[in-house]
């Protein structure tokens, strides 16, 4: 028997789903962690590596410093006793962040020019990775078929299954990452060797992000 305290166990379960493709990040509404495409534009912002590679000024730094730093104490504030939450209360929460994150992106993309936030757009595909492929957005430019959006689908439902069962056994958390991984590979299997290099150049030049960057967890600043 796992030894992780339920509180832990729900707010892992959360991350998982969204790291996995839900319909909430798919749609880019807010979840979890910051969780949404919003939320992920905001949150690494904060990064060191994302700026370096957005070649920020010294204004926009310094601006986009105190927005992270109320994006981050905002979202701190609303996972307060997420774990312990109702699933009624849970999706108020859910609801709150998303409308934050949207402010927040919106904030951050007056900051931004154009070559900027086109350039960070790319850098949330590099964190989201093959779960992007649920983006409704992604999947047009991609031209996903019907049938190949049905496999996306079926491979995220199977993913967030296993991680649950994974959660009543010892090594929950390694194992999450296990299945992480094995639905990435099967979501890039789904695509034709034409779309998995159109994907690949949808992200463009790749940079190193600290793990969990994306959903405000090891983030650098300089």
């Amino acid at each position: 028997m796992s030894t992780v305290r339920p509180t832990r166990i729900a707010l892992l379960m959360t991350l998982a789903t969204f790291a996995l493709g839900s319909q909430a990040l798919a749609q880019g509404r807010g979840g979890a962690f910051g969780g949404s495409t919003d939320g992920m534009r905001v949150n690494l912002l904060a990064v060191s590596e994302v700026r370096d590679a957005l070649k920020l000024s010294d204004e926009q730094k310094t601006e986009l410093t105190r927005l992270t730093e109320d994006y981050r104490s905002q979202m701190q504030d609303l996972r307060g006793g997420l774990g312990n939450a109702s699933e009624d209360e849970r999706q108020k929460k859910f609801a709150e962040m998303g409308e934050k994150s949207k402010t927040a992106a919106d904030e951050a993309a007056k900051i931004l020019n154009k070559e900027q936030s086109d350039r960070l757009g790319q850098i949330v595909l590099q964190a989201q990775g093959p779960r992007a492929l649920n983006d409704e957005k992604v999947a047009a430019e991609l031209k996903l078929t019907d049938e190949q959006k049905q496999r996306l689908n079926s491979i995220g439902e199977e993913s967030r299954n296993k991680i649950r069962e994974s959660f009543s056994s010892q090594g929950g958390r390694e194992k999450m990452q296990e299945i992480m991984k094995e639905s990435n590979e099967k979501s890039l299997a789904v695509l034709t060797a034409e779309q998995r290099e159109q994907f690949a150049k949808m992200q463009g030049e790749k940079i190193d992000l600290p793990p969990g960057a994306a959903f405000g967890f090891g983030r650098r600043r300089q």
